[in-house]
Order: C-alpha cells, then structure tokens, then sequence
C-alpha cells in the first residue's frame, strides 16, 4: 500500500475523545508520491493495533493526489489547527489559478471532505467567483 505515500514520522500523542477523554495515541506526518504533498493524521493506540494506519495513509494520499491533478489547482497547504473545544482539526487549502493566471486563491477545506468529488467543485466555484469580479 506504501506506494503513493511515506510515513516520515510517527509521534506519541494523546487524543482527546469525547470532549474529556484523554486516550493514548499516534501522530503520523506523512508525504504524498509523486507529489511530495505533506498530510498527517492521529489514531488511537486501539485503532493503531487494529491495523488500519496503512489504509487511512493510503486513502488520504490517494485523495490529495487526485485533487491535486485537478483543474485549476496549483497546489495543496495542509494545516493542522484545533477546534475552540482543543480538538485537532485538520484542514487542508487548496490553491487556486484561473487558466490565464490573472486571479489566484485558496479554499480551506477540512482533510475529512478533501476528495476528487467534493473539492473540484468547490475550486470551480471560487475560480468562477473570481472571474465574475475580473469581468466587472
């Protein structure tokens, strides 16, 4: 399965479930190929023995890929922040270029909905914005 992406590093993190609960878990920093797009993710040390870090590192990396060929996407920031609660929250910008360059951008969409067909649209949607103000 490591074949479109490398696990770069792997840190101890406790995870907060629940809004109270603190249970032990991992950090994975991880980098796309061919691309060389960073993302990371954190599962349960319970999740962890279950086995499914390849699979989740697989379907991430498959999904920054796909979206990262779209249209008009020049480029993929992931950004880990926290929720006003403390809770991670991964996120990820996906910047933006019309065809002739005249207007570029960012949308911010959270890592759970990055995919080939929720985020394509969102582009189209900022680019059209765009080109409607260039127009005006």
């Amino acid at each position: 399965m490591a074949d479109n992406y490398t696990i770069l590093q792997v840190v101890d993190r406790s995870i907060l479930q629940g809004g109270n609960l603190l249970v032990p878990g991992k950090e994975y920093s991880c980098e796309t190929k061919p691309s060389g797009y960073f993302f990371a993710f954190r599962r349960t040390l319970k999740l962890v023995k279950q086995g499914v870090v390849p699979s989740v590192a697989d379907q991430l990396a498959t999904r920054y890929e796909q979206v990262g060929d779209s249209p008009n996407v020049t480029d993929l920031q992931y950004v880990g922040t926290t929720t006003a609660a403390g809770q991670p929250l991964d996120q990820v910008r996906v910047y933006w270029a019309t065809d002739d360059g005249e207007a570029t951008g960012y949308i911010t969409v959270n890592q759970a909905d990055l995919g080939p067909h929720v985020t394509p649209p969102l582009v189209r949607a900022a680019v059209a914005d765009a080109l409607d103000e260039l127009n005006q």
